[in-house]
C-alpha cells in the first residue's frame, strides 16, 4: 500500500483497534432487530462502515432446501456500487462461498496474484454459524486505490458474522416460540369453537328429537364456522337404498367464490342427480372404508372414485372434499362432506388436517344419533297412535254392536290419519258383487263409490286381493303388473301406491281394506301388519252384528212363540 492510500484510508476509517472496540455497540444492534430484514440490512451496513468495504455481499442458506451449497443460498441483502448487479456478484465468489460452507471458516484473498497491492482486490469471505449449523455466509471486499484487508479486518469480520448469527439465531427462536404460543392459543381457540359447536348440537338434538332438520341445519352451520370451506354436502340412505340429497349448503366462501347465480345453478345440478341407487356411488366408497376419505383435486386425482369425479365434471367445478360417513350398527346410513377450493388451507401430502377429520367424524356420529333418536320417537309415537287406533274402533265396535258400519267408517279414517294417505276404502264381497260401504279422503276420492257395487275380478286391485287372499300393494303408475281397473282408477282419481288386503273369516273371503296415496312410496312393513289388524277387526265387527242380530231376531221370535 502506497503511503498516499495509506493515509487516506487511516483518515476514512478508524484503526483497527477502535474498530473493534466499536464491537458491542454493533452487537446490540444486530440483536435489537425485530425482524430477519432489519437484521440483514443492519448486518451489511455494519460490515460496509467497519471494514470500508466497497462491497458486500450477504447470502443464506434457503431453510426449504436440504441440500447444501451455493444453490441453497439466496442474497439478502447488498451493497454495491451503482450499476452492478448482485446475481453477478454471487455467481462471481460461488467457488468462495462453498469453500466457506465446507471450511467453516473464514477466509482473506488478495487478486489477482502477481500483481501489485494498488491493482489488487481484498476479498474476505465469513460464514454465519450457529449450533444447528451453517446458517449463510458474508462477503466483502475493496479495490487497491480505496484500501487493502488485512489479517486483523478478517478476523473483524469473522466477529460480525458470529454476533450476527448468534442475533440471528435468537430472532428466530423467539419467531418460532411466538409462533408456537399462536399456534397453541388457535388450537385452543378452535378446540373451545368445536366444543361449543358440537356441545349446540347435543342440546339441540334433546329439544328436537321428532325432526332431525333442525339438528343437520346445526351441524352445517357449525362445520362452515369451523372449516375453511366453500360447500357443505349431507346425503341420506332412504328405505329404497338410494342416496338421497338432504342438504346442501353454500357458506359464505362459497357464496363469494362462484357468485348466487352461479351457485344457484350448481345446485340445481346437483339435486337433478339425485336420488340414486347406492351401488357405483362415493357413498357407497365411503361405507366400505368405514372411515373419512379425503380427497385433493377432486378432477384430476386418480384415486378419486370414478362417480365423484363424473359428478364434479357435470357441474363444472374442481374442489377438495372431505367426507364421513353415517355408520348406524355397521351400516352406512348417510355422508356428511366438506367441499373447500383446491389451493385453499390444503396441504397435497396431508390433505384436511387430522383435526378437521375428528370433527367432520364427530359431526357425523350427532347426525346419527339424531336420526335414531327421532326414529324411536316416531316408531313411538307411531305405535302409540296405532294403539289408540285400535282401541278406538274397539270402542266403536262395543258402542255400535248392530252395525259394522260405524266400524268401517272409523276404520277408513284410522287408515288416513296414520297413513297420511289420501284414500282409504273398505270393501264388502256378497254373492260375487264387490260394494264400498265406506270410502273417505279427498273429495274426488268419493266419486270412486259410484263405481261400485261391481262383480268380482281380477281387473283391480280390490279384486286380485280377495280372490288371492293375498295382501297385495302396487306402485300403479310405475308398475306394469297393475290390474287394469286400478291403473285406470289411479289415472282419473290421481294416486299412485295402493295398498289392499283381505277381509277373511274361517278362511272365506268376505271383503277387502285398502289405502292409496298419490307419491310413489311403497307401504312398510309396519303399515302391512297394522292393515291386516284392521282387517281382522273388521271380520270380528261383522261377526259380532250378525251374532247380535240373530240372537235379537232368536229372542224376538222366542217371545212371539211364548204369546201364542
Amino acid at each position: 500500500m502506497t503511503t498516499e492510500n495509506a493515509k487516506r484510508r487511516a483518515r476514512a476509517h478508524p484503526s483497527i483497534n477502535r474498530r473493534f472496540e466499536r464491537l458491542p455497540d454493533t452487537n446490540l444492534r444486530l440483536h435489537r432487530q425485530s425482524n430477519e430484514a432489519g437484521l440483514f440490512q443492519a448486518l451489511v451496513e455494519e460490515v460496509g462502515t467497519l471494514l470500508g468495504a466497497r462491497r458486500v455481499l450477504l447470502v443464506m442458506q434457503v431453510p426449504q432446501v436440504p441440500q447444501a451449497g451455493p444453490a441453497a443460498q439466496q442474497v439478502v441483502g447488498a451493497r454495491l456500487p451503482k450499476g452492478e448487479q448482485a446475481g453477478a456478484l454471487l455467481q462471481a465468489v460461488a467457488p468462495w462461498l462453498l469453500e466457506a460452507h465446507d471450511t467453516r471458516a473464514s477466509r482473506l484473498r488478495h487478486g489477482p496474484e502477481g500483481a501489485d497491492a494498488m491493482h489488487q482486490r481484498s476479498c474476505l469471505v465469513a460464514p454465519l454459524l450457529a449450533p444447528q449449523g451453517l446458517l449463510g455466509c458474508v462477503y466483502a471486499d475493496v479495490e487497491g486505490p480505496q484500501g487493502r484487508f488485512e489479517d486483523a479486518d478478517r478476523s473483524l469480520l469473522a466477529m460480525l458474522a458470529s454476533q450476527a448469527a448468534t442475533a440471528l439465531t435468537h430472532l428466530r427462536s423467539d419467531a418460532a416460540l411466538r409462533h408456537e404460543a399462536e399456534q397453541r392459543t388457535a388450537d385452543a381457540n378452535a378446540a373451545q369453537a368445536a366444543q361449543q359447536a358440537t356441545a349446540q348440537v347435543l342440546q339441540l338434538i334433546g329439544r328436537s328429537v321428532a325432526d332431525t332438520g333442525p339438528v343437520f341445519d346445526k351441524i352445517l352451520e357449525g362445520c362452515e364456522r369451523l372449516f375453511s370451506s366453500t360447500s357443505l354436502q349431507l346425503f341420506l340412505v332412504n328405505a329404497a337404498g338410494e342416496v338421497t340429497l338432504e342438504r346442501m349448503h353454500w357458506t359464505a366462501a362459497g357464496r363469494a367464490q362462484f357468485g348466487d347465480e352461479r351457485t344457484a345453478a350448481i345446485e340445481a345440478g346437483v339435486r337433478r342427480m339425485y336420488p340414486v341407487p347406492l351401488a357405483g356411488t362415493f357413498a357407497e366408497h365411503v361405507f366400505a372404508r368405514g372411515d373419512v376419505l379425503d380427497f385433493h383435486d377432486l378432477l384430476n386425482n386418480p384415486d378419486v372414485p370414478q362417480y365423484m369425479r363424473a359428478g364434479v365434471q357435470r357441474i363444472g367445478i374442481d374442489l377438495s372434499m372431505l367426507t364421513a360417513p353415517l355408520l348406524w350398527e355397521g351400516r352406512g346410513i348417510g355422508t356428511i362432506g366438506v367441499g373447500r377450493d383446491i389451493g385453499d388451507a390444503y396441504s397435497e401430502r396431508a390433505g384436511f388436517s387430522p383435526t378437521e377429520h375428528a370433527l367432520l367424524k364427530t359431526f357425523a356420529d350427532q347426525a346419527v344419533i339424531a336420526i335414531q333418536n327421532a326414529r324411536l320417537f316416531n316408531e313411538t309415537q307411531q305405535a302409540l297412535e296405532r294403539q289408540t287406533a285400535t282401541a278406538g274402533i274397539l270402542r266403536v265396535m262395543s258402542g255400535s254392536p248392530t252395525s259394522a258400519q260405524p266400524v268401517f267408517e272409523a276404520i277408513v279414517d284410522s287408515l288416513l290419519r296414520l297413513f297420511g294417505t289420501e284414500f282409504a276404502a273398505v270393501q264388502l264381497l256378497r254373492d260375487g258383487v264387490v260394494d264400498m260401504p265406506a270410502v273417505g279422503g279427498r273429495p274426488r276420492f268419493k266419486r270412486l263409490a259410484e263405481r261400485f257395487p261391481r262383480p268380482l275380478d281380477a281387473s283391480t286391485i280390490g279384486g286380485q286381493v280377495m280372490l288371492s287372499r293375498q295382501t297385495l300393494q302396487f306402485v300403479a303408475l310405475q308398475d306394469p303388473a297393475t290390474p287394469a281397473g286400478t291403473l285406470a282408477f289411479a289415472r282419473d282419481f290421481g294416486f299412485n301406491s295402493v295398498l289392499f288386503t283381505p277381509m277373511l273369516r274361517d278362511g272365506h273371503v268376505i271383503g277387502a281394506i285398502g289405502t292409496a296415496r298419490p307419491d310413489a312410496k311403497v307401504f312398510d312393513d309396519k303399515q302391512v301388519a297394522l292393515i291386516r289388524s284392521f282387517a281382522d277387526q273388521a271380520v270380528i265387527a261383522i261377526q259380532n252384528a250378525r251374532l247380535f242380530n240373530e240372537t235379537q231376531e232368536a229372542l224376538a221370535r222366542q217371545t212371539a212363540t211364548s204369546d201364542v
